[in-house]
């Protein structure tokens, strides 16, 4: 064939078989390892729900009624044992909430939402409110938030504290007598007619 002779096609042929043997031996090992770390990933997720699932269930109980919130929340943490019930069930529905936003979160951060960008967007949006109360920042910032999560809360918060300021800064020119304003062009008072 093609003038080889009958031993140079059995070596070619030989050559041939190893190097489709060595192809199926990496796609055999890629398909291997693709699946094991899909169903490791797989995993992961399923380990993340449920643990969040078990939190979700210990604050229905918690908040079931005054006895077991008091129990629950002094259980938790034995500093809140002075707390009032408002102070514990406002403390507790946060957990409740937080516990959504953050799933939320992190979907968005692993692609499980159609938007990831519109998914980030929400949860900062319910954070906005959540991050005005201290008590509520502070159990943003270790009780079990993973660091990631806690540092956009403390991001959250530093841009309700800079505009806050800056409104504060808008309303105090506002209550100045209009001699006492400065003008817009200058900066200097405007001149008594």
């Amino acid at each position: 064939m093609f003038g080889m002779s009958s031993d140079q096609i059995a070596a070619l042929a030989a050559v041939a078989q190893a190097i489709l043997a060595l192809v199926t031996l990496i796609g055999s090992i890629a398909v291997s390892l693709f699946i094991w770390y899909g169903t490791r990933r797989i995993a992961q997720l399923d380990y993340e729900r449920s643990l969040r699932e078990a939190w979700m269930a210990v604050d229905a109980v918690a908040l079931s009624s005054d006895e077991m919130l008091v129990m629950a929340d002094t259980l938790m943490d034995p500093k809140n044992a002075a707390s009032h019930i408002e102070a514990r069930r406002r403390r507790w529905f946060a957990y409740t909430l937080m516990n959504a936003i953050v799933s939320t979160y992190f979907g968005a951060k692993h692609g499980f939402t159609q938007s990831r960008k519109d998914s980030l967007e929400a949860c900062r949006q319910l954070l906005r409110p959540l991050m005005n109360h201290d008590e509520i920042f502070e159990i943003t910032q270790g009780h079990g938030y993973e660091p990631e999560f806690s540092a956009l809360c403390r991001e959250v918060r530093e841009e309700q504290i800079r505009n806050s300021n800056e409104s504060e800064s808008v309303f105090a020119s506002q209550d100045r007598p209009a001699s006492a304003q400065p003008s817009c062009s200058t900066g200097r008072k405007p001149a008594n007619l």
